[in-house]
């Protein structure tokens, strides 16, 4: 039997490999770094998950960048 915990923990790791998917897709990055508490396996239920994405060809910087999604 799966306990709720162990749910949980599956539920958040699929979570994170389809958000990982549409990142790649979207964006096709050089790198996706999972940091923090999810990385770490440690997540409260009022936890976020922390990507940082490495893009070495983006031709913007800071708020243009930012600009450039929306």
């Amino acid at each position: 039997m799966v306990s709720k915990g162990d749910f949980m923990d599956i539920y958040i790791s699929k979570e994170i490999q389809r958000i990982t998917e549409q990142i790649i897709i979207e964006y096709k990055p050089d790198k996706i770094i999972l940091f923090e508490s999810a990385a770490r396996n440690d997540m409260k239920p009022d936890s976020d998950v922390d990507f940082l994405i490495i893009k070495k060809d983006s031709p913007l910087y800071g708020a243009d960048r930012i600009r450039e999604q929306y």
